[in-house]
């Protein structure tokens, strides 16, 4: 099995962190089609992309990046005067394979950025 490619990002809020997980969570639904999967201690979990599609597509398509199977967990904290932060794991879901070429791996990282990115832009005032 490959190991993972994973990363963890904190998010600091500028509001106070009552809506901004369903904020976070309405961008993730509505920019990369996420679709909650279940809810792990403080965490909520969304899955994005297919292994189907991976393996059937590939990354042909320039957007392709954008169907990878991955995990997004995420909970907000807030302690008592610090600002609330939103914490993300972002985790791949490709499957069993016997090696990884270099291109998915570019393109995990690519779907990841863009996934905090979007975020940080949903999430800090204007």
């Amino acid at each position: 099995m490959l190991p993972a490619i994973e990363e963890e990002v904190s998010i600091p809020l500028a509001s106070g962190a009552g809506d901004a997980e369903a904020v976070a969570a309405s961008v993730l639904i509505g920019s990369f089609r996420a679709r909650p999967l279940a809810r792990e201690g403080g965490w909520s979990v969304y899955g994005i992309g297919s292994r189907a599609k991976l393996r059937v597509w590939g990354l042909w398509n320039p957007k392709g990046y954008r169907r990878l199977p991955l995990k997004v967990r995420m909970r907000v904290s807030s302690n008592e005067g610090r600002a609330a932060v939103l914490h993300l794991q972002l985790l791949n879901d490709e499957g069993p394979y016997l090696f990884r070429l270099p291109t998915l791996e570019s393109a995990y990282r690519r779907a990841y950025r863009e996934i905090v990115e979007r975020l940080q832009a949903a999430l800090q005032p204007h």
